[in-house]
């Protein structure tokens, strides 16, 4: 994966992603990325407010 566009459509493509993201208790959600282009690593983060 080389875009965040292509990081999103893994992560919605794979139900597990796709349902935690969609989860009613998550409010926010960000993506980290890191590395070159040929090792690149994203991080999903998914957070809600107590």
């Amino acid at each position: 994966m080389t875009t965040e566009e292509d990081a999103l459509q893994q992560l919605e493509n794979a139900p597990a992603h796709d349902a935690m993201m969609n989860a009613t208790t998550v409010e926010a959600f960000g993506l980290g990325v890191s590395g070159p282009s040929r090792d690149t690593r994203w991080v999903l983060v998914m957070a809600t407010e107590h």
